[in-house]
């Protein structure tokens, strides 16, 4: 019998996106200096363990963004990186260009992230993996989907999800998708007739050498000889009992066909949803420091994404611009600017970035913007620039309620308003001022999670009794999901970018924010009233391929930003002891 032990170590260069300032006094925390940490405490001594021990094999998941940062600053550690992967040792797993909220996003997003991905690991000489595991174990069907058209054909799903979702741990290591993809079960351990399968480590790479240290920690984020020196004798001692120290690529060309039964359904998530609300605390939960923004950061980064695709279609501009636009945007959809618990910098760190890609959208058209132009209008769905153009405005006269809203936490009030379509209503919430958070429930029969997956454009329908996790948040990246029989809601993601809480046992999906200022609040919704392939036509045209405005310069392209995009203030020394003793305890534990 084969007996495989699995390893994957999950690096992430952005895990204190912008650096820790406010947080360690008299200690570097720049950037830079942080990211140079990392790497010399946490990532060089797993090269050098697995260069005394040429028998052994592990997963390494990374960003391209931290491949480009070894080139830059660590040439010396990606040789040894590219030795180790050629050689077999390591395999290395990539799907995003930046460690994003990939899920909160639509595709074009994720496309610009995974060319990218493949340039960076071409121009460095690395083989990639056809492997995928994501920032914060991030997961779904729509991922499974894209997969093959980049050369992927297997995906680690967080054991921990798949309980959540299935209600009790996967009875078998290995499922099949279509007939080109193939998902392990990470974390878990296996046996059948013919092997077993246990899991070494499934956790962030930083920990590893350090003892379960990590970057928030300043001096304490440092080697632990004996850290390594226990994960050694672990592998060591389970080698000597016979089993091979494997990468996930080794087990599934073994073994990934043994047990082809299909996947059963399973919705977007993470691979904590017990302690997240799934994807809710990126999406309007609260961290530690009551410093997020997450509505206001997600906004951005629906816009700025808008703007990027809008200045690609107009002939004449400058395409390096738009370029360094979509970097700059996917830097800024780091999932770090909202959750787990931020920082004042890493929140500025989203904001900033996804400013800098809306801006650089305006400088790109520049050089096709004529005498008299104030902005181009771009019609995403059909491609067509129009300078100076409108959108065609119909309806606007008041609509009767097809179901109510309630207002648990502030008072708010839902104005209904016809739309130039007649199966289509327009939905604006106004939320007053106030200390509570947000909260925007939608009645829900709770027979079906119908939504379009992430990175999908195909709407899915899942009866809500296959889904154990009650409630749990979906990140809803194309804003559209059932209400009842014919009744489907869209948020408007330029304006409302929350996760939707669906709770069966309540028969609600709640839009919840801790998050943001005590202002008051607009929100903007579209209520389809037919089926599901109408609903998802409108929500594609609202969130996927809208009509922009594209500003010409001289122009203030911030006048139309959702947020002033200026970095907050540092937290404070009382709460940086706080947030470090939790840290030790709880942060990302898996």
């Amino acid at each position: 019998m084969d007996a495989y032990i699995l390893s994957l170590l999950h690096f992430n260069i952005q895990y204190c996106a912008g650096g820790t300032e406010g947080l360690i006094q008299d200690f570097p925390n720049d950037d830079a200096s942080v990211q140079d940490q990392t790497v010399v405490e946490s990532f060089d001594p797993v090269l050098a363990m697995l260069e005394a021990h040429p028998s052994w094999h592990m997963d390494f998941e990374m960003q391209a963004y931290m491949v480009e940062i070894l080139a830059e600053r660590h040439p010396e550690s990606l040789r040894r990186l590219r030795a180790l992967a050629e050689s077999g040792q390591i395999e290395i797993v990539s799907f995003h260009y930046s460690d994003q909220l990939f899920t909160a996003f639509p595709w074009r997003d994720q496309q610009k992230s995974l060319e990218l991905t493949q340039a960076v690991f071409a121009a460095n000489n690395l083989p990639l993996s056809d492997v995928v595991f994501t920032q914060e174990g991030q997961f779904g069907e729509g991922m499974l989907d894209r997969m093959p058209e980049y050369g992927y054909h297997t995906a680690v799903l967080p054991h921990n999800l798949a309980q959540a979702v299935w209600g009790a741990d996967s009875p078998q290591s290995t499922w099949r998708y279509r007939d080109d993809v193939r998902v392990i079960i990470g974390g878990s351990g296996y046996a059948t007739d013919t092997y077993t399968v246990n899991w070494h480590f499934l956790d962030d790479g930083e920990l590893y050498a350090t003892d379960r240290m990590n970057c928030y920690l300043g001096s304490s984020f440092v080697e632990d000889p004996e850290a390594m020196a226990e994960h050694a004798a672990e592998l060591q001692a389970q080698e000597d009992a016979g089993a091979k120290i494997a990468t996930i690529g080794e087990f599934m060309a073994a073994h990934g066909d043994d047990l082809a039964d299909p996947m059963p359904p399973m919705v977007d998530g993470t691979w904590q949803p017990d302690n997240t609300d799934n994807l809710g605390l990126w999406m309007g939960g609260m961290g530690l420091f009551g410093v997020d923004e997450d509505e206001l950061v997600r906004t951005l980064n629906a816009r700025a994404g808008h703007q990027l695709r809008a200045a690609e279609l107009v002939d004449g501009a400058d395409a390096d611009l738009v370029e360094e636009g979509w970097r700059d945007l996917l830097l800024g959809e780091v999932s770090d600017a909202s959750g787990w618990n931020p920082l004042a910098v890493e929140v500025a760190y989203g904001k900033d970035y996804s400013t800098s890609a809306y801006e650089a959208a305006t400088a790109a058209i520049a050089p096709a913007c004529a005498d008299g132009d104030d902005w181009l209008h771009v019609n995403l769905a059909t491609g067509e620039v129009t300078p100076n153009g409108v959108a065609p405005i119909g309806g606007g006269d008041p609509a009767t309620a097809p179901f109510a809203l309630t207002f648990p936490s502030r008072p708010g009030t839902a104005t209904w308003t016809t739309t130039a379509d007649a199966d289509v209503l327009a939905l604006e919430v106004d939320l007053d001022a106030g200390a509570d958070p947000v909260d925007v429930v939608f009645p829900w029969d709770a027979l079906s999670i119908s939504t379009i997956p992430s990175l999908s454009e195909t709407m899915r329908e899942i009866p809500a009794d296959q889904v154990a996790l009650d409630p749990i948040g979906l990140p809803l990246a194309l804003g559209v999901f059932r209400v009842s029989e014919g009744v489907w809601a869209i948020k408007q993601t330029e304006s409302t970018h929350l996760a939707g809480l669906f709770s069966r046992s309540g028969g609600t999906i709640t839009f919840h924010d801790e998050t943001g200022t005590a202002d008051a609040r607009i929100q903007q919704y579209r209520v389809v009233l037919g089926d599901a392939a109408r609903a998802t036509e409108v929500a594609l045209s609202l969130n996927d391929a809208p009509e922009v405005d594209l500003a010409c310069p001289p122009g203030d392209a911030s006048a139309d930003l959702p947020c002033g995009c200026q970095t907050g203030s540092p937290a404070s020394a009382a709460t940086a002891v706080v947030f470090g003793a939790l840290l030790l305890a709880r942060r990302r534990s898996r």
